[in-house]
């Protein structure tokens, strides 16, 4: 499963207060386009679903929130809705480990593979950039704030 770890100079406390709001998941989550229905009030909570759009070429999808641990970690399922009961739902998922100097931040994104290439081609994301690129904007969101 493609992930990329980066250190990031900042506590993980900051580090979730970012990953936690859903108003910002567009912000940071690579393939998320839009977000409806998030709100800064309401923490996410497993069993949640969102309306999303991803790089704006996928529509009538949705984020499902899978797991939360505050403060560690947070895995989403995100696809249509038939993906999602299929186990065919792309999957995300970021952890935060305190280090000495900041926090260790990985994101993890993956679809299966029976149906990768597939999804590939509809969305145009390469789940590995699409890792990296969430981890350098959790990063930069983090350190600049």
């Amino acid at each position: 499963m493609p992930e990329t770890t980066t250190e990031v100079a900042a506590t993980s406390e900051d580090i979730w207060a970012i990953v936690s709001d859903s108003t910002r998941t567009a912000e940071w989550l690579a393939p998320i386009h839009t977000l409806d229905g998030a709100s800064a009030d309401v923490p996410f909570a497993a069993g949640q679903a969102f309306k999303v759009t991803l790089n704006g070429r996928v529509p009538a999808s949705s984020l499902r929130v899978q797991a939360v641990e505050p403060g560690r970690r947070l895995r989403f399922t995100v696809g249509p809705s038939f993906a999602h009961a299929l186990g065919l739902a792309m999957r995300a998922e970021v952890r935060l480990t305190p280090t000495e100097t900041g926090t260790s931040v990985t994101v993890e994104i993956a679809c299966n593979p029976v149906t990768g290439r597939f999804q590939k081609a509809v969305s145009g994301m390469h789940v590995g950039a699409a890792a990296a690129a969430s981890a350098a904007d959790l990063k930069q969101m983090a350190e600049d704030s």
